[in-house]
């Protein structure tokens, strides 16, 4: 899998692309929803996020091309190391919000794409935090 400079619009790009990939049926609603999702989250053209796309797609199809089902399985260390590659607290929020959004677009949400957010949501330590109180408390 290739790599992307930490933050850089590619690495985020990336991450959307995979909410798209992750269940194998990517429809022309889902990828209007991921140029434009690629579009707010960095500002980059709409060629970023193509090349991005095709970057991946040949880095999935290297990866296995022999038990290529459709569905993104890659292994722990591999999505951590895409993950790691976005550290803005600011930029793991939109990529969350947008990567959620693409996911959605053809109005389901497969099993798969949720738990790719979830995992995102667990290697940046999203979990982990103690919820907030729903109301002040009045001494």
């Amino acid at each position: 899998m290739r790599s992307y400079a930490v933050n850089s619009p590619e690495a985020v790009n990336r991450l959307l692309a995979l909410a798209a990939l992750a269940d194998g049926h990517v429809s022309k609603v889902e990828l209007e929803a991921l140029e434009a999702a690629g579009a707010e989250a960095t500002g980059a053209p709409g060629a970023v996020m193509r090349g991005v796309l095709h970057g991946l797609c040949e880095d999935l199809m290297m990866a296995d091309p022999l038990h290529w089902d459709g569905i993104i399985r890659l292994d722990s260390e591999t999505l951590g190391t895409l993950f790691d590659e976005v550290q803005d607290p600011e930029l793991r929020m939109s990529a969350l919000r947008l990567g959620l959004r693409v996911a959605h677009a053809d109005q389901h949400l497969h099993e798969v794409e949720s738990q790719l957010l979830l995992d995102a949501m667990s290697r940046w330590g999203m979990l982990d935090a103690e919820p907030a109180p729903l109301s002040a408390e009045k001494s």
